[in-house]
């Protein structure tokens, strides 16, 4: 990892799941990565992609990230249409962050302890409600940051962590990095009796018979898309 990089890299993969806790009960299996700049307000960024099938084949541009050289991230996207303050990785033990009004979050430890397949050193900080890793972003992902943490309706997990193209680091409780091996495009031409299992495939233009998504269903948000449950 390159010297004052905490978190946005082109050299990053990370794959996740959004289980809701309402609405619709499947899971959201995605990739995500950083890939080209674009200047917002003159201010330098990093296109933030997703792509919601196993073989990566279709990526949605779904918000825009940068750091600072101190480890703050900052995010823009479909939601937070003004730049918000997604990551702090310097943060100590006893800080706190101001999310609104009298609200803070506060620091409870933070430690420099071995991480991933390879065991390097990583700088973790832990909060009540989770955990950050320096590079790696949350234990829920790079797209669940500060701003999200008050969300409800959604559980999200970090699965897998790639860097350079390889392997860092694999959460156990999943038997592969993407368990849904079938890609978007599959489960949207499938028909009902093939057999596949019920899943929510997304889009950026509205297929006919498909519905808006809904505004407070956290998924939708990111991607800006529309939504079907196929059975």
């Amino acid at each position: 990892m390159a010297e004052a990089q905490y978190l946005v890299s082109e050299a990053s993969l990370w794959s996740c799941v959004e289980t809701n806790t309402s609405g619709t009960p499947d899971p959201n299996f995605y990739w995500v990565k950083f890939s080209g700049d674009t200047i917002i307000n003159n201010v330098e960024y990093k296109h933030i992609l997703r792509s919601p099938d196993s073989l990566k084949s279709h990526w949605l541009t779904v918000g825009y990230m940068r750091e600072d050289s101190i480890g703050r991230v900052y995010k823009i996207d479909n939601y937070f249409k003004d730049e918000v303050l997604s990551f702090d990785f310097s943060l100590q033990e006893g800080d706190s962050l101001h999310v609104w009004g009298d609200f803070y979050y506060y620091v409870d430890s933070t430690a420099l302890k071995p991480f991933g397949l390879d065991a390097s050193p990583r700088k973790h900080i832990y909060f009540k409600w989770t955990t950050w890793i320096e590079g790696v972003a949350s234990v829920s992902g790079p797209l669940w940051g500060l701003e999200y943490e008050d969300y409800v309706g959604v559980y999200p997990e970090l699965i897998c962590y790639f860097e350079d193209g390889e392997l860092v680091y694999h959460n156990e409780k999943f038997s592969s990095c993407f368990p849904k091996v079938t890609s978007a495009s599959a489960l949207a031409s499938a028909p009902p009796s093939s057999g596949l299992r019920p899943v929510t495939v997304w889009f950026t233009s509205m297929p006919k018979g498909w519905i808006p998504a809904m505004p407070s269903f956290k998924s939708s948000i990111l991607l800006g898309g529309w939504w079907r449950t196929l059975s």
